[in-house]
């Protein structure tokens, strides 16, 4: 207030019948509603702030989570990926090898003695009928010992040893099915008795 304004409000007061100690009085309690509304508004600008800061900390707190679900998400996605491509490879390994075991049991079940073929059944997994070829195999290389005579006399060995003629072609189909080429040329001696025969006439 001016001296001029303050002046004007003692003039004023003098003529209400007010005197200069009521408009001290009033002036104080003028300034100290003032101060005690700035005060006020200070507080509320200071609240107003912290609720801006809050509300901006929250806000960061939920980006950096949601990029968190967002990579971890990705991961995921990456690792079932990964997880798929590897089954399937797995699978694609399995049904190959599936393939190739029951395309060897065939040809095997083709070069088992007629009355053993039957052994076999229809619709046995390809593991399964693998081992019961195996089993058959050796009881056919038992059935085609010469009869009589002891195991390891002299002419039993000499019916069992393979052919000049068709050693060579004898080693090379057992190793290819890993077996021993001596039990596998018993196994199926009568086929390659023709083949022997065929090569000599």
């Amino acid at each position: 207030m001016t001296e001029v304004e303050k002046a004007a409000a003692a003039a004023a007061a003098e003529e209400k019948g007010h005197t200069k100690e009521d408009l001290q009085i009033a002036l104080k309690a003028e300034r100290e509603s003032r101060k005690a509304l700035k005060t006020q508004l200070d507080e509320l600008n200071q609240w107003k702030q912290q609720q801006q800061e809050a509300t901006a900390a929250a806000q960061q707190k939920a980006d950096e989570a949601k990029g968190e679900y967002k990579s971890l998400y990705e991961q995921l996605q990456a690792d079932s990926a990964q997880t798929a491509e590897k089954l399937t490879a797995l699978q694609e390994k399995e049904t190959s090898r599936i393939e190739t075991l029951t395309a060897a049991n065939t040809a095997r079940i083709k070069d088992l003695p007629e009355h053993l073929r039957l052994l076999v059944p229809e619709g046995l997994a390809p593991d399964a009928a693998a081992a019961q070829i195996s089993q058959l195999e050796a009881l056919g290389a038992k059935d085609d010992r010469p009869k009589g005579g002891r195991a390891g006399s002299g002419g039993n060995q000499d019916a069992d040893a393979i052919p000049a003629e068709i050693k060579s072609a004898v080693e090379a189909e057992a190793k290819s099915r890993g077996r021993d080429p001596t039990a596998w040329y018993k196994a199926h001696k009568p086929r390659w008795t023709r083949k022997l025969k065929a090569l000599t006439h």
